[in-house]
């Protein structure tokens, strides 16, 4: 620090002055130790030797570019996780394994199951089960290659993967229902079984169709099956009258005991 403030206060007397002559070295010390009223505040330093010394202050070479900044690293993106597969092992599938192909339309069943259709009849006990609707909960018992038309309910955003896949099982895929998650296939007995197991799936419900009979027109609106009419009484009053009501739900209410609530079915 010593030589730092000499050189300060050389600088600062031996600058030119217009008034008079510069003022000697020996002046300029006089000047820092009066400043600092104490003779010892300030060493004496020979000027002379400290230029002569190089690498005190270093020396700047014109002609020698300087060195350059270093440039920040880009960052860079984060590696794949790397999926660990013992030797001679495959990646895990998160999809079921399918059934047996489903069965033409017109070919006729085979009056014994081969092995394969052995080892591939569905079991009622299986985890997702409750997936099926009753209509499914039977055809899954039966020949686990009969062919049926459903309508598979998926988790959200999971319905246009799932048809990818089926179609890629060489099973016929009829549509995709953005709207309520689903996709309509015709599958196998064993398929339906065991899509039953997949995560991904919700619901595995019949896509039947369903056909009006007017089966009880006539006797409801009082016509006799050869003609003519029949008489009023407890006929006109609806006592033999049955009412199918297709809505969201039932609920049984003063107007309607549960006593009169003959069944109920869910469609969906």
């Amino acid at each position: 620090m010593s030589g730092v403030l000499v050189s300060l206060g050389l600088i600062t007397a031996l600058r030119p002055s217009p008034a008079g002559p510069p003022p000697t070295p020996q002046l300029a010390l006089e000047q820092v130790q009066q400043q600092f009223a104490s003779p010892n505040a300030v060493n004496v330093v020979d000027l002379d030797r400290l230029g002569r010394q190089t690498g005190i202050l270093g020396r700047v070479d014109a002609d020698r570019p300087a060195d350059p900044l270093p440039r920040p690293r880009a960052e860079e993106p984060d590696p794949q996780p790397a999926v660990v597969v013992a030797a001679g092992q495959q990646p895990a599938d998160p999809r079921p394994s399918l059934g047996v192909v489903p069965r033409l339309p017109g070919q006729e069943a085979s009056e014994a199951p081969s092995e394969s259709d052995r080892e591939t009849e569905p079991d009622v006990t299986q985890p997702g089960f409750d997936k099926l609707d009753t209509a499914l909960r039977g055809l899954v018992a039966g020949d686990p290659a009969a062919p049926v038309r459903v309508i598979i309910q998926t988790r959200p955003g999971e319905q246009t993967a799932t048809a990818a896949w089926l179609a890629g099982e060489d099973r016929q895929v009829h549509r995709v229902h953005p709207g309520i998650g689903g996709v309509t296939a015709t599958l196998s007995a064993s398929d339906v079984s065991a899509l039953a197991s997949d995560e991904t799936i919700q619901r595995i419900s019949i896509d039947a169709v369903v056909r009006p009979t007017n089966e009880l027109v006539r006797p409801t609106l009082g016509l006799l099956p050869g003609g003519g009419v029949v008489g009023g009484g407890s006929l006109w009053a609806g006592d033999t009258a049955t009412v199918a009501v297709v809505d969201s739900g039932i609920a049984s209410s003063q107007d309607l005991p549960p006593d009169r609530i003959v069944n109920f079915y869910d469609f969906t």
